[in-house]
C-alpha cells in the first residue's frame, strides 16, 4: 500500500515534533470523543433515574393521599 504525502507534508520535510504533535491531537480527539459519549451517556441515564424517580413519588404521594382520604372517611 502506498501512501500519498502532499509535497508541503512531506515526511522529509516536516519537523519530528509536528508528528508528535499530529498523534497528539489524534490520540487526544479519540479520547475527549470517548469522554463526551460517556458524559452524554450518563447525563441520559441520570435524566431517566429521575424522570423514573419523579414517577414513583407521583405514585407514592397517590396511594398515600387516597389512603390518608379512606382513612378520614
Amino acid at each position: 500500500m502506498k501512501t500519498w504525502w502532499p509535497e508541503a507534508d512531506s515526511p522529509r520535510k516536516v519537523n519530528p515534533s509536528t508528528h508528535l504533535t499530529r498523534a497528539c491531537i489524534f490520540y487526544y480527539s479519540d479520547a475527549s470523543i470517548f469522554l463526551t459519549d460517556y458524559a452524554r451517556t450518563t447525563n441520559l441515564a441520570t435524566e431517566g433515574d429521575l424522570r423514573h424517580a419523579e414517577a414513583r413519588h407521583q405514585e407514592t404521594h397517590g396511594e398515600s393521599y387516597a389512603k390518608t382520604v379512606r382513612m378520614l372517611q
